[in-house]
């Protein structure tokens, strides 16, 4: 069963990969427009286009990688049953069921590969083409370090260690500095959010150091709740470091929701988000196991392009069903928990009445 376990395994992860391979450059080329238009504006050339196209790729190849899963399991499964590999081992004496939990253990390993791609490569490769964008589209003097951004208004120094989707800035430690270039002040504001009545950045939690060098050297500490700032981050600039919550790992995620929380704002989508990626590779496993009642059914009577279309088709309903879902938590209130695993359970649901329906 080993040999068996190992030839499925690979015959649908070779179908998983090859979807994926010819995906990706299909979604490349339709980026390649909206990165054009950049060409030109500040140091942004075309080869800088491709190189952010490419380092764009892990977090598109996460996002498609059920859709990926389902249609390469189908590809997979058909060529073995198109070549009566299926009805071989059947007349062996292996089970279906037996053979989808050789699918399930392959499912293990798309699994462990989309988790790699969340969590480790998507956000190493977005925080590349955020930097990427600062340096090359902005006229702002905007550095990206392991401790955030720093970003320089005349003898003022600004650090913003964190930027939020909703472009609320997290942890801002402002330097004022002399002609001298002595340090005079000291800022730090726990968050920071643009008002556009003020025309200011409303700093909250702030507390203020004055070093005070007359005579005898003091520091003066002072707290305010809130406290405006006319410049910290231009919006454009501001625009450019903004990162989509989908492309963070779980463990920012989990930070900014804490932040939002503990500052009594809302956290809904982020949760829906966390949990979605929880998800996902139950998502995986399940999109792979309904590609048997799909092909058991009539194995040798459906073409492999009737089973692409099949596998796209659910695909696409798939990705419907999921964004209805997401909205379900922000709009009608229903736990963030229940609406990110919805779409998974429809999902489920459907495999065990297929597996029903085909008396499998």
């Amino acid at each position: 069963m080993v040999i068996i376990d190992r030839y499925i395994r690979n015959a649908l992860l070779i179908g998983v990969f090859i979807t994926l391979l010819v995906l990706l450059p299909l979604i490349g080329f339709l980026l390649l427009g909206d990165e054009l238009d950049h060409v030109g504006i500040g140091r942004y050339t075309l080869i800088d286009a491709f190189v952010i196209i490419g380092l764009s790729m892990p977090n598109y190849a996460h996002k498609i990688f059920p859709i990926a899963a389902l249609i390469g399991c189908l590809l997979g499964l058909g060529g073995l049953a198109n070549n009566s590999e299926l009805n071989a081992m059947r007349a062996l004496g292996i089970s279906i069921s037996r053979i989808l939990w050789s699918i399930l253990k392959a499912g293990l390993i798309a699994a462990l590969f989309a988790v790699i791609l969340g969590e480790v490569i998507t956000p190493w490769s977005e925080e590349k083409i955020r930097t990427l964008r600062s340096e090359l589209l902005s006229d702002s003097d905007v550095s990206t370090t392991p401790y955030g951004f720093w970003v320089r208004d005349g003898s003022t120094f600004i650090n913003i260690r964190d930027i939020l989707p909703d472009k609320r800035l997290k942890d801002i430690y402002i330097y004022e500095f002399d002609i001298k270039k002595r340090l005079t002040h000291s800022t730090h504001a726990v968050s920071a959010i643009y008002s556009e009545p003020l025309k200011a950045w409303s700093l909250a939690n702030v507390s203020r150091s004055t070093f005070n060098r007359i005579n005898r050297f003091k520091i003066k500490v002072s707290h305010f709740p809130k406290l405006n700032w006319p410049t910290l981050i231009d919006s454009d600039t501001l625009s450019l470091l903004l990162i989509d919550p989908h492309k963070l790992p779980l463990w920012k995620l989990q930070s900014y929701i804490e932040f939002m929380e503990t500052n009594g704002l809302d956290a809904t989508n982020y949760l829906v988000i966390f949990w979605s990626k929880i998800a996902t590779p139950i998502v995986i496993l399940v999109m792979m196991a309904l590609s048997v009642p799909l092909l058991f059914g009539n194995m040798r009577k459906v073409h492999t392009g009737q089973r692409i279309f099949f596998g796209i088709i659910i695909g696409i309903s798939f990705y419907i069903l999921d964004s209805i879902s997401s909205q379900l938590a922000v709009v009608f209130g229903m736990p963030p928990l229940i609406s990110a695993f919805l779409p998974s359970l429809i999902c489920f649901s459907g495999l065990l009445f297929g597996l029903r329906y085909q008396s499998l």
